[in-house]
């Protein structure tokens, strides 16, 4: 089997798991990992998402990774950033003659890369974010690009598929924890409705204003008076 075709199966087997038993950050941590392993001028690899106008790095195969792109944030500038911004890939042969960056190149170089490679990571008409693959030895080829073309496919529908994913199970979490709230508050109402001789629109009031006054929230209150029959 060719690098290309084993990178692809191995990439795409990583995509069955993603939204039965692994989360998106496992998923791409695992995938910078084996683009380390695959790609032979990648020596380092990470996964940057950009939302609510910030950029930051959602995945990477190791520490190094994550300094290189924490650079780039702090300087509002590097090839990673550049990829994002434009929605084209970007390619740096060699730090040591790099002009483009002059913020960042700086301290790029300390960390011992040589070259670069970014992709954009495009969902639809949405650029997502961006795959950074860095190099410590060598430039990025037409074969090392290849195989990074596939990988970025791959990460950019991972990342779109699981951010909807996610958000409808968030939006589901919210959604049941606000149905046991009203079920608490339901019970709480009626002890007090009982004892109080009092409306069901009286027994929320009197919950509501104990909530302001002890600025609590007000299903905590109704839980106080559901486990103890008290809210005073």
């Amino acid at each position: 089997m060719s690098e290309f075709h084993e990178f692809s199966h191995r990439i795409g087997a990583l995509s069955q798991t993603l939204l039965s038993d692994e989360t998106i950050d496992g998923f791409l941590a695992r995938a910078a990992r084996l683009s380390v392993a695959l790609i032979p001028a990648c020596d380092a690899c990470s996964v940057s998402v950009a939302g609510d106008g910030k950029v930051r790095t959602r995945a990477s195969s190791d520490a190094l990774a994550e300094r290189v792109d924490h650079h780039q944030y702090e300087q509002d500038q590097g090839p990673c950033l550049e990829a994002i911004h434009t929605g084209s890939t970007v390619r740096s042969v060699a730090y040591a003659e790099e002009r483009r960056w002059p913020k960042f190149v700086p301290l790029a170089i300390p960390e011992g890369v040589v070259g670069s490679y970014s992709l954009p990571l495009e969902a639809g008409e949405r650029t997502v974010g961006a795959l950074n693959l860095y190099s410590l030895k060598e430039t990025f080829g037409d074969d090392d690009q290849e195989l990074s073309d596939a990988f970025a496919d791959q990460a950019a529908v991972a990342v779109a598929n699981a951010g909807a994913y996610h958000q409808a199970l968030e939006l589901s979490r919210h959604l049941e924890e606000a149905l046991k709230s009203r079920d608490v508050i339901g019970q709480a109402k009626g002890i007090i409705m009982e004892r109080e001789r009092v409306t069901a629109d009286q027994a929320f009031d009197m919950l509501r204003k104990v909530s302001q006054a002890r600025n609590v929230k007000l299903r905590e209150v109704a839980d106080l008076v559901v486990l103890t029959g008290t809210w005073q």
